[in-house]
């Protein structure tokens, strides 16, 4: 999944999420923090198993793609598998 591709999937994720699916975007939030996770929540356990796990999916795919833009900001001359090599390690480094 490229990075805009990511960015749209995290952009439509939040859209619906807060929402709604036909809702317009942006839409004035006049909720309370504690609402807004009331509703989350709620959502979630309206959804199935293989909604929520394309959920976490997307998630992973635009933290990966984000943390790919900033590997290449610091290091410009990396490569592709250089690239992918240092968000392993970032990876791995998570998990400790």
């Amino acid at each position: 999944m490229g990075v805009r591709q990511a960015v749209f999937s995290g952009w439509r994720l939040t859209k619906m999420l807060y929402c709604g699916l036909n809702a317009t975007w942006p839409k004035k939030m006049t909720t309370t923090p504690e609402e807004a996770l009331r509703r989350q929540i709620e959502r979630y356990r309206s959804m199935t198993g293989e909604q929520r796990l394309q959920i976490a999916l997307d998630l992973h795919a635009l933290s990966c793609a984000v943390a790919c833009e900033g590997i290449r900001q610091q290091f410009p001359q990396a490569d592709a598998v250089e690239v992918e090599r240092r968000l392993r390690q970032r990876l791995e480094a998570a998990r400790r």
